[in-house]
């Protein structure tokens, strides 16, 4: 084998891994269908994504029935989407419901306590606590906000 060739390969798969991560990073729709499907990785992520998606509302849906329907063990999900994200599963999944719930409140979708039923936070207080980590402002500031920039 060509050690050139080889470096060269494994400095594209990385910066393959990194705009992937930096795509996914920010986007904030979250239909799978929007994403160019060129790779496993992508493939991979419209999956998880899909099965988010399905489950959005569920507030029981966790860890557990993420790794069903995604049919992977515990273990290779967390690799896979700590490579792919740099996130762990909970939080990948906290994630998306937050970056669901940022689109609900944009588009004006109910209230604060809908919203966060509607993206699946059993507990209103959970939701705004988790939203002020990822907003730095509470839910019902990021609503008034888009609605003075609009």
């Amino acid at each position: 084998f060509d050690e050139d060739e080889l470096i060269a390969l494994l400095k594209n798969r990385i910066a393959q891994r990194e705009q992937l991560r930096a795509q996914f990073s920010r986007a904030v729709y979250l239909e799978p269908n929007k994403l160019a499907l060129t790779s496993t990785d992508e493939l991979f992520l419209n999956q998880a994504l899909a099965v988010m998606e399905s489950n959005m509302e569920n507030s029981e849906f966790r860890v557990d029935a993420f790794l069903k329907e995604i049919g992977m063990s515990r273990t290779q999900l967390h690799r896979k989407l700590k490579a792919l994200t740099g996130q762990s599963t909970t939080e990948f999944m906290r994630s998306i419901r937050l970056k669901r719930a940022a689109q609900l409140l944009k588009e004006n979708h109910g209230n604060v306590s809908e919203v966060s039923d509607a993206v699946g936070f059993s507990r209103v207080s959970t939701f705004i606590r988790e939203f002020r980590k990822i907003y730095q402002i509470t839910p019902l500031q990021y609503r008034k906000s888009h609605f003075q920039s609009s």
